[in-house]
């Protein structure tokens, strides 16, 4: 049993907030070094222009305030999710920023070139670190580090799916602790946890939309615990059709048989079908 590295301590955001900053005030000397080649490397304003550092600070001030979606677990998301998450955040950091100078008419004190290269190098580079850490993550849960450990609550078979879908993705880091009944679960969590079995970081409910008792079973037994709780329904005790999810007057629905087909696209459709008609004729 290898050893269960954990990365989701509150104190590996703060160490990613702080690597990200110091990569932006790492790309603003380095690009107006390069912007300001003529002036002396002893005198410290030479690294940085001090309006120019308030600028980066101001940036930096902005990015922390906006940066909720960007400082947490990503293990159940795809890169690209990530990476988009961290472009909309920058991209909003930077058009406030240039608001700010804008209202303070300052921005023909800040060289636009100046500007430009810096906000580009600082996307690359924080794209370029998350792709770094987010492989090497990935390494080290394909190896058996950094795990979180999955309950699967189900009745029947209806739990295969996701285990063999875990399984399949060893880099996810999730692994499936054990498999219980809603009936067995209020017995299993009432046991005192020891280092043989640790309690769960993750409890899904793999049970049937129409299964309601079962449901409120498992609910009732997880009432106490502190794993994170997700319903996982058996999609295939189910005959759906174009479903999706749909928000209607601020209610969140499961379309189990909705039309593609509204508005103009009525239209199309009926110039389609006699199209057909009149080829086939």
């Amino acid at each position: 049993m290898r050893s269960p590295i954990r990365l989701s301590s509150p104190l590996f955001s703060y160490l990613a907030m702080g690597l990200d900053v110091l990569l932006m005030w790492v790309c603003a000397v380095v690009v107006y070094v390069w912007h300001e080649p003529s002036r002396p490397f002893t005198d410290l304003s030479s690294w940085l222009n001090p309006f120019y550092a308030v600028v980066v600070l101001v940036c930096t001030l902005v990015l922390l305030l906006l940066s909720s979606a960007i400082y947490r677990s990503w293990r159940l998301n795809s890169l690209w999710q990530m990476l988009q998450s961290m472009t909309i955040c920058w991209l909003s950091t930077v058009l406030v920023l240039v608001v700010w100078l804008f209202l303070l008419k300052a921005s023909a004190d800040v060289s636009r070139l100046w500007f430009v290269i810096w906000a580009g190098s600082t996307w690359v580079a924080l794209g370029l670190v998350r792709l770094v850490i987010y492989g090497v993550l990935r390494w080290l849960r394909t190896l058996g580090y950094n795990y979180k450990t999955v309950l699967l609550v189900s009745v029947g078979d209806a739990y295969r799916s996701v285990q063999q879908a875990l399984a399949a993705m060893p880099w996810s880091g999730l692994r499936v602790q054990s498999v219980l009944t809603p009936t067995e679960l209020e017995a299993a969590l009432s046991t005192p946890h020891g280092s043989n079995r640790p309690e769960p970081d993750e409890v899904w409910l793999c049970l049937a939309l129409d299964d309601k008792v079962s449901v409120e079973t498992a609910l009732h037994a997880l009432r106490h615990s502190t794993a994170n709780i997700r319903l996982v329904p058996d999609w295939f005790s189910l005959r759906l059709m174009n479903h999706g999810i749909s928000d209607v007057a601020g209610i969140p629905m499961l379309d189990l048989s909705t039309s593609p087909i509204t508005g103009s696209m009525r239209l199309v459709k009926a110039i389609e079908d006699r199209l057909g008609a009149l080829i086939i004729l």
